[in-house]
């Protein structure tokens, strides 16, 4: 019988990862853009039951922290990540975590609240419930932590002490950058030679947190114009706007006619620019809006639009108001018509579309005329009316309540109509409606909606089958539905 020699018996500690093989699946890296961490799937494989691992990453701009990803070489059980602060080449305080959830092998995505971060180190941790759940790690190039921990929620701080070396494990995050819209109101102005007139330009911080300075400008401005911004620059809150007026004067020496001129914002390397309409006349005339100038309306729905009329250089004869563009099946109001604005002062008409059941879907370009002797002048408005999506759902006998939550990412609006056997209820943009209450919650991130219409009705007599029809141009939304 052979004898055993003791001095090559290997002893493997208890706390260091367990290589158990080269990875047979190709090595290859998914493509985040933007992310921070690593993206490459390491050559072995580990667990890491009981403890919390980090690695250290530098995010190199600001950005709001969307997702994390782990790379899951054996699927069993289920996992946690989270973000925490640098503390002096350490862990320091929890930013946020995901909950546990189970996992499927490749690359698995927690989805995390959208966190705002700015450039600097931050620690991607991740914890596991199984023994059989197996991550890769390649065994140089990193700056990790594993710390002793019982699988839960992370705790706010992390903890103190574990082991540090150069392990690095398959984690990132992905963000999104730090970005600014700019818009203009309003972007179409009339001046007669020798006068000015003011628009307000608001830049709004849109993702990422976005809070840096923003210098603003004029390009094509006709011969004879000039351009002033007060304040300039601004500096837009992280989630939030801020404005600045612009005033265009116009030299006696300037040419009738339309002109497009271009303001620009500047932020480093990051550049907007929105259009304003500049008409120069020689006498007195007047101008058109429409406010607001996008309706989203459902079948058999009804909106308005405030139609203002403003004198130019003391104009102040009557002007008549008719639309054109309007699908079958939709019919118009104009209250009142015509309207006379005084000397340099301005008058309003109510424009009420109204659908019936039938209407054309789409979206439909309107155009408002205003007519005055000779002269007449345009404004248009897009009418969308959406082909709705059906959701349907039961109500048991004895129901007094319906409530609807909807969450959504955009700037477009959502109309839902709720169909019952005898009744039907429509809520749209910000109105109360009859035995309808709405609530509208706007997050940091700009632009994140919920919208909640909780409906009241008489208590079902009987078992009834309803209809959710959501009306939008949003492609991708969320929708709950409860009945009390």
């Amino acid at each position: 019988m052979k004898k055993f020699n003791k001095k090559k018996m290997a002893i493997v500690p208890s706390l260091l990862l367990i290589t158990l093989a080269l990875l047979s699946v190709p090595h290859l890296a998914e493509t985040p853009d933007p992310y921070f961490g690593n993206n490459n799937v390491g050559p072995y494989t580990s667990t890491a039951m009981g403890y919390i691992v980090g690695n250290k990453f530098t995010l190199g701009e600001s950005g709001t922290v969307t997702s994390i990803s782990l790379y899951v070489a054996t699927a069993s059980g289920n996992a946690r990540v989270a973000i925490y602060s640098d503390s002096s080449g350490s862990p320091g305080t929890l930013i946020v975590q995901s909950g546990s959830e189970a996992v499927t092998t490749g690359w698995r995505t927690f989805t995390v609240t959208g966190t705002s971060l700015s450039p600097g180190s931050y620690w991607l941790c991740f914890q596991v419930d199984s023994s059989s759940f197996k991550t890769t790690y390649s065994p140089t190039g990193g700056v990790r932590r594993l710390v002793s921990y019982a699988y839960g929620a992370f705790p706010g701080t992390f903890p103190i002490g574990g082991k540090s070396d150069s392990v690095l494990f398959s984690i990132y995050a992905s963000y999104t950058t730090a970005d600014y819209s700019i818009s203009a109101s309003p972007d179409t102005l009339t001046i007669s030679k020798g006068s000015s007139d003011t628009s307000t330009i608001t830049v709004t911080s849109t993702v990422g947190g976005f809070n840096s300075p923003v210098t603003l400008s004029c390009t094509s401005l006709p011969t004879g114009v000039t351009c002033l911004f007060n304040p300039n620059p601004v500096t837009p809150p992280a989630g939030s706007s801020t404005t600045s007026t612009l005033t265009l004067n116009v030299d006696a020496t300037a040419t009738d006619g339309y002109y497009t001129i271009n303001v620009v914002g500047t932020a480093g390397s990051i550049s907007h620019s929105t259009p304003i309409t500049l008409e120069i006349i020689s006498g007195p005339d007047f101008t058109i809006t429409a406010s607001p100038n996008t309706l989203t309306l459902a079948p058999g729905d009804s909106g308005t639009s405030m139609i203002t009329v403003t004198s130019v250089a003391g104009y102040s004869d009557p002007v008549s108001l008719t639309i054109s563009g309007l699908p079958s099946g939709a019919t118009e109001i104009f209250d009142p018509t015509p309207v006379t604005p005084p000397a340099d002062g301005s008058a309003q008409s109510t424009l009420t579309i109204s659908t019936d059941p039938t209407v054309a879907t789409g979206t439909f370009t309107l155009t408002v005329t205003g007519t005055s002797g000779p002269k007449e002048h345009t404004t248009t408005i897009t009418l969308r009316i959406p082909t709705p999506r059906s959701h349907y759902f039961s109500v048991r006998t004895g129901t007094t309540k319906i409530i609807v939550t909807l969450t959504w990412t955009g700037t477009e609006s959502i109309t839902i109509q709720l169909v019952g056997p005898t009744e039907t209820y429509t809520e749209s943009g910000m109105a109360m409606y009859e035995k309808t209450t709405i609530s509208v919650v706007q997050y940091t991130t700009t632009y994140n909606n919920i919208k909640r219409a909780e409906l009241i009705i008489v208590a079902a007599a009987s078992d009834q089958m309803w209809t959710l029809k959501i009306y939008t141009d949003v492609s991708v939304y969320q929708v709950s539905i409860e009945t009390i």
